[in-house]
């Protein structure tokens, strides 16, 4: 009985002691998740307060560089250029590594052109191969479909990191790009883009800690070469989350071959539409119709979006915080609100909530975001409290016009020189601003082949009472998706013909369908019918003059 009573006071012991480490091991766990959290937010504060400044220097570095600047000058502006660029890449690099680490980075699935993608992507390393005089050699996939679902700003950043690093390491000689598609099934292509190079290439030993964080093939590369070592890492995972794979074989001073594999769903809509803005191209006057209001209490960042939207002739109205933005938007209509998100007195969440929930000209219009903090919790709350659209600090040019062609109409007369107004306006620019009819526009949409233009738009004309027929069926029956339908097949038809005011009001439409803005649909819907009756009228007037 002595043996069991020691026996059991043993055991109790070690149970205890066992219960013991357990509850340490659990605090030391939750311990490690509250770092790991302060540890995010601590990189998102950051990612904010040095991306604001960022913002600035390189706005205002490009602008610069569009002056009348002597060679000496000419340097320097390239040099803190190409100085800031790096400074971003490296913020950016340590951001993304904090959200994959904690599982927070989120992976989008929308509707994006492949074939621009990579074309952008090759034009922008265009430069930096020639100043090494090293030939960038690009081979891209069959033009079989263009539109495909997924992550483009993914895929871009692992396609830009391994271009950059081959480019990087490579002293002489190419850098190819090839692309090579296979079908998957009737939805899905597989596409593996291959990135080979005749650089300084890698042994056996540098080749097992490639994809280890915060490290290089060779110490002496960060010297030499510069970065973080956290590119590959970030490429691999993205590429996991999206459903990839990647890999490389690399032999010593005889270069590099890296590859990346990615299933893409097809966009078969692609095959039966040329996209108006395809049609309308990217001139100064093109987003003149269009009045911006600015809420950005940094005066910097105003001044510079302000003077690249005018640039290009938009009208623009500024707000310094949200009291301001509130006052403004009781009165005036503008066509898009960019609003900053932390500004003193009202923020830009609560002058959000205002607009959208008091009845004043700007309640339905497009506001998009301007924040430094790319966490995902930011931008869940940015949707939630009724903005549209986010634009990550630091801004471009380029950023701001992709917002504009997502939202707003192109205006289709914009080869008329309008003087952009300093005033408020209260209302949308009137569909009279827009052409019934452009026959140039038409016969080059045809080739400059003025019988089949003629041809063309008489097949329209037919068709619209039809369409419209359809139309107000769909729309009395408040079927969503047959309208969808309709509209689709309709702004397909008019890409092929010179009617800008029926494309414009019909795109503005299938946009609003499409992003789900239910309470802009009735407004829209008008306008497209009004458009098709006024150009029907149009086309039977024709017929008649003609006739006498």
């Amino acid at each position: 009985q002595t043996q069991v009573d020691k026996a059991t006071a043993k055991l109790t012991k070690t149970l205890k002691e066992l219960e013991t480490q357990n509850i340490e091991l659990d605090i030391a766990r939750k311990q490690a998740l509250s770092a790991s959290e302060i540890k995010s937010e601590f990189l998102a504060n950051m990612s904010h307060e040095i991306r604001t400044p960022m913002n600035g220097v390189l706005g205002f570095t490009n602008l610069l560089s569009e002056t009348k600047l002597n060679n000496i000058q000419k340097d320097y502006v390239t040099t803190i250029s190409g100085s800031a660029e790096s400074l971003l890449t490296i913020i950016n690099d340590i951001l993304d590594f904090s959200k994959i680490e904690s599982g927070k980075l989120k992976i989008e699935n929308i509707r994006f052109n492949l074939q621009d993608l990579l074309n952008d992507v090759i034009k922008m390393f265009t430069p930096m191969a020639r100043d090494k005089n090293i030939e960038l050699i690009y081979h891209p996939y069959p033009e079989i479909h263009d539109y495909f679902y997924g992550d483009p700003s993914r895929i871009r950043q692992i396609i830009i990191n391994l271009i950059s690093n081959a480019i990087k390491f490579t002293d002489k000689g190419h850098v190819t790009i090839e692309t090579i598609s296979t079908p998957l099934n009737n939805e899905k292509i597989n596409f593996q883009f291959t990135i080979a190079d005749t650089g300084i290439g890698m042994n056996k030993d540098n080749r097992e800690r490639l994809f280890t964080a915060f490290s290089q093939a060779d110490t002496s590369i960060t010297r030499k070469f510069g970065g973080t070592g956290l590119g590959l890492v970030i490429s691999e995972k993205l590429a996991e989350l999206m459903s990839g794979d990647i890999g490389f074989e690399s032999e010593s001073n005889k270069g590099s071959t890296f590859w990346f594999s990615l299933p893409l769903k097809i966009d078969f809509s692609d095959l039966a539409e040329i996209s108006s803005s395809s049609i309308v191209k990217t001139n100064s006057n093109q987003w003149s119709h269009t009045h911006v209001l600015l809420v950005d209490d940094n005066e910097i960042n105003l001044k510079l979006a302000k003077t690249l939207l005018e640039n290009h002739n938009v009208r623009v109205s500024t707000a310094q915080d949200g009291e301001q933005a509130m006052k403004l938007t009781d009165n005036n209509f503008y066509d898009i609100i960019f609003m900053d998100l932390h500004m003193p007195k009202t923020d830009g969440y609560q002058a959000t909530e205002y607009i959208r929930k008091t009845n004043n000209p700007c309640q339905h219009t497009t506001i998009v975001a301007l924040t430094a903090n790319a966490m995902s919790e930011e931008q869940q709350r940015v949707y939630k409290s009724g903005m549209n659209d986010i634009l990550l600090k630091p801004i471009s040019e380029n950023q701001i016009f992709d917002v504009f062609e997502r939202w707003i109409p192109v205006d289709s007369n914009c080869h008329i020189n309008i003087e952009p107004s300093i005033q408020d306006i209260n209302t949308k620019p009137s569909k009279n601003m827009l052409i019934i009819y452009d026959k140039e526009e038409g016969k080059k949409l045809a080739g400059n082949n003025e019988l089949l233009e003629k041809e063309l738009f008489a097949m329209l004309i037919k068709e619209l009472p039809e369409h419209k027929q359809k139309l107000e069926q769909a729309k009395s029956n408040n079927n969503i998706q047959d309208l969808k339908n309709h509209i689709h097949k309709l702004h397909g038809a008019t890409t092929y013909c010179g009617v800008p005011q029926l494309r414009t009001f019909v795109s503005n439409l299938e946009n609003i369908i499409d992003n789900s803005k239910i309470d802009r649909i009735e407004n829209a819907y008008q306008s497209v019918i009004t458009a098709i009756e006024e150009l029907i009228i149009y086309a039977k007037n024709e017929a008649t003059s003609s006739k006498q």
